[in-house]
């Protein structure tokens, strides 16, 4: 029976991130008609905000600004070195940077460095666990170093995305790899 559960859990999960990401995808596809290519979008300095409410917000039909509400593990940002293991880590003004989908998609922007903004997708809300890396939140990012594209994390290689070590930011990326499933070799976690 576990096994069965498992199965389920992991199959809901590959779904519900195809569709987020697919919606992010055409958000960012509506935004380009709106504002061209991304190496002209003047993003590099803008606050996690503005690169929500300028490319994004709009171009999700019915998304909303969470209420800020949400209760986090730790107001402390990042901790990718454990990240898998003990439940994601959200910066304390997370809140005030994601977007909130009808199906309860949590996407969480942040210009990280030089222009290289990351997209933490969160595929059944903040509110509902386990709140863990490689389990229902994964991250995207883009940059115009990445071409005029959004793409998981970990572009080149998924090694942040084993059973054995890594810190789970590239597994979206393994999920889409292998063809939209979870393989075996997937550091799938059960429980909450």
């Amino acid at each position: 029976m576990p096994m069965l559960i498992a199965n389920y859990q992991k199959k809901q999960t590959v779904e519900s991130l195809k569709q987020a990401y697919s919606l992010l995808q055409q958000a960012y596809e509506f935004a380009q008609q709106d504002y061209g290519s991304i190496e002209y979008w003047n993003y590099k300095s803008m606050s996690n905000v503005a690169i929500r409410d300028t490319f994004f917000l709009p171009y999700f039909k019915s998304a909303s600004v969470p209420k800020s509400t949400y209760k986090y593990n730790t107001p402390n940002w990042p901790i990718w070195s454990d990240g898998m293991k003990n439940g994601y880590i959200f910066p304390a003004d997370a809140v005030s940077s994601c977007l909130q989908t009808p199906q309860n998609y949590l996407y969480c922007f942040r210009n990280l460095y030089n222009g290289h903004v990351i997209i933490n997708i969160d595929i059944n809300g903040i509110q509902k666990g386990p709140n863990r890396v490689a389990r229902d939140i994964f991250m995207v990012g883009f940059n115009s170093d990445y071409g005029n594209r959004i793409e998981f994390e970990g572009i080149v290689t998924y090694q942040h995305c084993n059973k054995t070590s890594g810190n789970g930011n590239a597994c979206g990326l393994k999920i889409q790899r292998d063809g939209w499933r979870i393989k075996d070799d997937y550091p799938w976690r059960s429980g909450r």
